[in-house]
Formats: C-alpha cells, sequence, structure tokens
C-alpha cells in the first residue's frame, strides 16, 4: 500500500512537472514570437526610413 501510495505521489508530481514544463514551452514559444515580431518591425521601421531618406534626396537632387 505505502509503495503504490508513493508511485501515485511520484506520478503526480511528474504530470505536475510535465505541466509546467508544457506552460513554459508554450510561454518561450509566445516569447520567441513576440521578439520576432518586434524585430520585424524594427527592420521594417528602418529600412521604410532609408527608403524615406533616399526618395526625399532624390527629390531634392531633382530640384
Amino acid at each position: 500500500l505505502v509503495i503504490g501510495n508513493w508511485s501515485l505521489v511520484i506520478g503526480n508530481w511528474s504530470l505536475v512537472i510535465g505541466n509546467w514544463s508544457l506552460v513554459i514551452g508554450h510561454w518561450s514559444l509566445v516569447i520567441g514570437h513576440w521578439s520576432l515580431v518586434i524585430r520585424l518591425k524594427a527592420f521594417s521601421l528602418i529600412t521604410n526610413n532609408i527608403h524615406r531618406e533616399v526618395l526625399y534626396y532624390k527629390f531634392q537632387s531633382r530640384r
């Protein structure tokens, strides 16, 4: 009975740990996704600014 009880406790804990690792894995995925989105946004902002500056200089040089 005691051994069965302990195996139940250990099984329960392994389930809890597995659940937490799933939660942590999910959050790391979410964080990774957001960091990628932020990087892409920053990159597009930088490229848009460069594009705008190039257009501005072309426009200025035409005058």
